[in-house]
């Protein structure tokens, strides 16, 4: 049984927080404040540093054009809100500092180098792989330049343009750059440090998806221990190796195992986050595809609800993980029959996807897939044939003989028979 996407499952060590005097101008209070809203936030206390950085942010409106204390702030502001899934306004923020370090700073500084990682992270969690990529290949090409002076940036920058590989299917080349990152991290940060905790559990998810469980398992493990022992149990990072451990025991079917892992999850986030926040949304999706995997369906209903409403209120403008929930709902729904509630859902997924991501993603053949497999079940013909076609122009190798059946359905239930053998020769499905 389909069990839906499951959601946000890499970790990022550290969005990078820029701190300390970069002009000659008195910076006490500006930079108490910006120390302070960092420690704050190292403790999950997420609203009060809000407050602070707000506050760093329109100080540094009095310094001068070229002074780069405010592209700190607007860094730190942008973190903070990319910390607790508030990418929208993440983005801005990254960008805005972004261009004021190249313009106070020069464009091989390592602020340049931190932002634009940073920003790497957003547009990779969105799933625009591509301008991911550039972002940190220019933020390695500057630490590779500085790595004398600063090996644990470059550590960063390898890990995250592992896991941009990793979620592409590049596994033996992500694995390399993971143990490059590893081996820096243990160097400067110690076996048991935070930064040597997200390699590992990066490395473990690498693992997962080549069905390599029995390592997957140590290495998340080994995670896990490091993430409680340092931030302690109910710590929003430790809910990150909690899911992705869950989603292990998910894959290798061991679903009872699976459950109160992701409800522990799920707990940490709603204490921490509140209403409203897309991370939390997706842990009730992951709960919602374990569910409906036990047969559970009245409960799989319920959390995609949840899940759903969670992205209608962080989310509203819509981004691509919120289509991946709205997806996975819709199919659900209509896997049970429930049609008029299922396609405004896929047909929101689709749009969404659309605008995000654009017709090529895979995301958007997948919201396609669904909308047409839908309209198979309600017997619309015609209509599933279109969609189903547009599918296949995106879809990859793997996903191609899927569809061309259903293609091949489409054309049957329209009495075209001739057309209905010729793609399933095409896509060597064999006659019927």
């Amino acid at each position: 049984m389909k069990r839906g996407k499951k959601a946000a499952l890499w970790a990022v060590w550290g969005f990078v927080l820029l701190v300390g005097t970069a002009s000659a101008q008195p910076a006490n209070e500006f930079e108490r404040k910006l120390i302070q809203a960092n420690q704050l936030r190292a403790k999950a206390r997420y609203a009060e540093a809000e407050v602070l950085y707000k506050a760093a942010v329109e100080d540094s409106l009095q310094f001068r054009e070229d002074d780069s204390r405010r592209g700190k702030a607007l860094n730190n502001l942008a973190a903070l809100y990319h910390t607790i899934g508030k990418l929208d306004e993440a983005a801005p923020g990254y960008r805005q500092a972004l261009e004021l370090f190249q313009r106070t700073l020069g464009d091989e500084s390592a602020e340049v180098a931190s932002t634009s990682n940073n920003l790497g992270e957003i547009e990779r969690s969105l799933g625009r792989y591509a301008e991911a990529e550039k972002l940190y290949q220019r933020a390695l090409s500057i630490r590779e330049t500085l790595l004398r002076k600063a090996a644990t940036d470059a550590a960063s920058t390898l890990n995250s343009l592992a896991v941009s590989g990793g979620a592409q299917g590049e596994y033996d080349r992500a694995n390399l750059r993971h143990e490059q990152a590893l081996a820096l991290n243990k160097q400067f940060h110690g076996e048991s440090s935070l930064p040597v905790s997200v390699t590992l559990n990066n490395m473990a998810e690498l693992r997962r998806l080549r069905k390599q469980y029995a390592e997957a398992g140590d290495l998340y493990a080994r995670s896990l221990e490091i993430r409680e022992t340092v931030l302690g149990r109910e710590h929003p990072d430790v809910a990150v190796v909690l899911n992705n451990l869950a989603a292990l025991r998910q894959d290798e079917g061991k679903l009872d195992e699976a459950e109160p892992l992701y409800r522990r999850a799920l707990e940490i986030r709603e204490r921490v986050f509140g209403e409203g926040n897309g991370f939390t949304g997706n842990s009730w999706n992951n709960l919602a595809g374990l569910l409906r995997q036990k047969g559970d369906l009245g409960g799989a209903r319920e959390a995609y609800g949840k899940a759903v409403g969670h992205w209608e209120k962080g989310a509203p403008g819509g981004n691509p993980q919120f289509a991946m929930v709205l997806g996975n709902y819709g199919e659900f729904l209509s896997s049970i029959d429930a049609m008029e509630e299922a396609e405004p859902l896929v047909r929101r997924a689709l749009a969404m996807a659309e605008e995000h991501l654009g017709a090529q993603h895979p995301e958007t053949t997948r919201c396609l897939s669904v909308l047409a497999t839908l309209h198979l079940r309600q017997g619309k013909g015609r209509s599933a044939e279109q969609l189903f076609a547009r599918a296949l122009q995106s879809a990859n190798s793997t996903e191609q003989q899927p569809l061309a059946e259903g293609l091949s359905t489409a054309y049957r239930m329209q009495g075209r028979t001739t057309e209905a053998e010729q793609i399933r020769k095409k896509f060597g499905l064999g006659l019927k």
